[in-house]
């Protein structure tokens, strides 16, 4: 599945779904694209999904989130929308219409389901299993979607800034 976003901001070279070895652009660098989306120039730390849930740390520096690595900090979010082996560079979605996501475990009925994070990387459920996992805001998928196990399936859904709901340390 591909998605195909291209520059819509006035910017000439910019390539958002290429994939390198060489940093071509500067990191944190954002184009607006189709379907009003927003991407980011980061450097994949792992290698990472389709679709996958990323964090994005300091020096933009991106990796697959899980509920366990994204627990100790607040971090930004986006989606990849190809897949990136480890130490490359390229562009990560933040927001936009027919933006990947890869879910698993459990079956979506379509737009308005909860999401959340899971303890597989980079994936995201319907279902929240554990303490360690976080419910995903911003995300609408576009149609239903049977992601039973462990399974993934790559869906689309319209982005608006993911964010997580995390409780208040302290309980309150």
């Amino acid at each position: 599945m591909a998605t195909n976003h291209y520059v819509t901001d006035g910017a000439i070279g910019i390539d958002l779904n290429s994939i390198g070895s060489a940093r071509n652009f500067t990191l944190g660098e954002t184009h607006g694209g189709d379907g009003g989306s927003q991407f980011v120039y980061t450097r994949f730390e792992s290698s990472t999904n389709q679709g996958a849930l990323c964090k994005i740390d300091t020096g933009y520096l991106a990796s697959q989130a899980s509920g366990a690595n994204l627990a100790s900090a607040d971090s930004r979010l986006g989606f990849a929308q190809t897949a990136f082996p480890a130490s490359t560079y390229g562009f990560l979605a933040l927001s936009g219409e027919n933006i990947l996501i890869r879910l698993t475990g459990g079956a979506a009925g379509g737009g308005g389901q909860p999401l959340y994070t899971t303890d597989t990387a980079g994936n995201i459920s319907t279902a929240s299993v554990s303490a360690s996992q976080f419910q995903v805001f911003g995300v609408w998928m576009h149609a239903s979607a049977s992601a039973a196990g462990t399974t993934a399936t790559v869906v689309t859904a319209a982005v608006s800034f993911a964010h997580l709901r995390k409780p208040r340390a302290g309980g309150g």
